[in-house]
């Protein structure tokens, strides 16, 4: 996944679904878990920064647990 927008930009959820490859309704989801997905309200509409979502999306990767050693 590459975001090619500016990093301080505010883009509109379904331009971040379509960058992401999910829908709208997977965002609100990510809303609602614990250091959910941030966003601000404009004129009634959500809107995410780009560089705080691209964060948010790095911390949720999950590495294996390394072998056992023996």
């Amino acid at each position: 996944m590459n975001i090619k927008l500016p990093d301080d930009e505010l883009i509109p959820d379904a331009e971040l679904a379509d960058e992401w490859g999910c829908t709208t309704r997977t965002l609100r989801r990510y809303e609602h878990e614990p250091n959910g997905l941030a966003y601000v309200l404009v004129g009634g509409r959500k809107f995410r920064l780009v560089k705080g979502s691209a964060a948010w999306l790095g911390r949720r990767v999950r590495r294996p647990n390394p072998p056992r050693c023996r």
